[in-house]
């Protein structure tokens, strides 16, 4: 994603009730065409790109997406396909219309 232009940042979550540390969040500014990440990059059976909404007044409030690692239990918060701001990247690219 970095080296395709995307951009990333690390910010600091929730608090880790364990070891009272900040959790860590990945976000990057695009969205994702799952066929051609599938197709391009193979990604391993852990590797899993997940998006939804967590509804309050209308069933399709508060977008997200994200890739996620079972292995590493790693997360990089994405934006929506459907929700994206005007100049919202896709990756690897955008899908055929």
């Amino acid at each position: 994603m970095r080296e395709a232009g995307v951009e990333m940042k690390l910010k600091l979550g929730y608090w880790n009730g364990v070891s009272f540390e900040q959790t860590r969040i990945v976000q990057a500014d695009c969205r994702v065409n799952e066929a051609d990440l599938t197709r391009l990059y193979s990604p391993p059976d852990c590797v899993k790109h997940i998006a939804g909404f967590m509804p309050e007044r209308s069933a399709v409030d508060n977008p997200w997406a994200r890739l996620e690692c079972s292995a590493c239990n790693s997360t990089i918060d994405l934006v929506h396909h459907e929700w994206p701001e005007r100049m919202t990247v896709w990756f690897p690219a955008a899908p055929a219309s």
